[in-house]
């Protein structure tokens, strides 16, 4: 009876700046469902991203307020702001200071994302994006944005940043880069077999973050928060484990510099690609003879990738390395 589950192959089945179409397969029977669900809860609710949090409109105190000269209410103009694609190049995780977007305009016409003035750090993905119309010649806005980073939805009533700030109107703010995500599972063959699983998973973006990378996060997220049940091999160790503080891992030395930066050639390079490793940190996690099941992935590549790994300074992981709780 064969016990072991083949490792499944992720292939791009489309590619584009917000939408991106991926398949999964070979699955053992009932994990196309189970990593489908896991990966669409995972994606609409905890993916990182900037989000407009607060404005400050020169005049005015609240957002039931009309704003002289100009179309659209303090409701409206909110409204269109949200809908604002923002990416922010954090200096580190720690670096939660808001950022501030600027506007001043005059006269009459149309205003959009583009009239923004933002700091060095912070890029607007949709340029584009309609935020009012100015209605009379004489007319003049100027407003300050707030812009924050942050996972999922939080409502203004769960913001603390400018609570009590006179002119400045919190909003509730979606973080997620991600908007939709979508899945399906159907029967596929391989060999002789017909009850595998295939997985087809779509993901829809703003724009802020490409599919692909929302979708390595997310498996990254579900890879960190799984590894906590990987402790029960030795249960009779119970209370040594409890005392103990967890190891560092390894890999986590290891920087996350992608391989599109390691100058790899096409071969192993697409191969890499198609069994999802897009980083180093992916890299070593990796045997050779799990690299070499990788479909058409040769000796040649594998000879290739690794001396890349040790020109980095790295190894891949070893085929008879064992856990610490296997050698007890």
């Amino acid at each position: 009876m064969i016990t072991n589950i083949d490792r499944p192959m992720v292939t791009c089945l489309a590619s584009e700046p917000t939408y991106g179409k991926f398949e999964v397969l070979p699955l053992e029977r009932g994990y196309g469902a189970t990593l489908g669900n896991a990966m669409r809860r995972v994606l609409l609710s905890s993916i990182p991203g900037a989000s407009v949090t607060a404005i400050k409109i020169e005049g005015i105190l609240h957002e039931f307020a009309p704003i002289p000269g100009v179309k659209e209410d303090v409701v409206r103009l909110l409204m269109n702001l949200k809908n604002l694609s923002l990416v922010v190049h954090r200096r580190d995780a720690s670096d939660d200071e808001p950022r501030v977007l600027k506007l001043d305009v005059k006269g009459a016409g149309r205003v959009t994302a583009a009239d923004l003035r933002a700091p060095a750090d912070v890029e607007i993905c949709n340029p584009e994006l309609y935020l009012c119309t100015m209605s009379d010649k004489k007319a003049r806005l100027s407003l300050e944005v707030y812009v924050e980073v942050g996972r999922g939805y939080v409502t203004s009533d769960q913001m603390d940043t400018f609570r009590g700030r006179i002119g400045v109107i919190q909003v509730s703010a979606l973080f997620s880069p991600v908007r939709r995500v979508n899945y399906f599972v159907e029967s596929t063959r391989v060999g002789e077999r017909t009850d595998y699983d295939r997985l087809v998973l779509e993901v829809w973006t703003n724009g802020a973050v490409k599919p692909a990378d929302a979708i390595s996060q997310a498996a990254r997220q579900l890879q960190q928060q799984v590894a906590i049940f990987t402790g029960f091999e030795d249960y009779s160790a119970e209370a040594a484990v409890m005392v103990e503080p967890p190891a560092e891992a390894p890999e986590s030395l290891v920087p996350d510099i992608k391989i599109d930066e390691m100058n790899f050639t096409q071969r192993p390079y697409n191969r890499l690609k198609s069994a999802n490793i897009n980083t180093l940190r992916d890299l070593v996690l990796w045997s050779p003879s799990e690299l070499m099941n990788i479909r058409n992935f040769g000796e040649a590549a594998l000879k290739e990738v690794r001396e890349k790994v040790e020109a980095m300074g790295f190894n891949l992981k070893n085929d008879n390395s064992t856990s610490e709780d296997d050698e007890l």
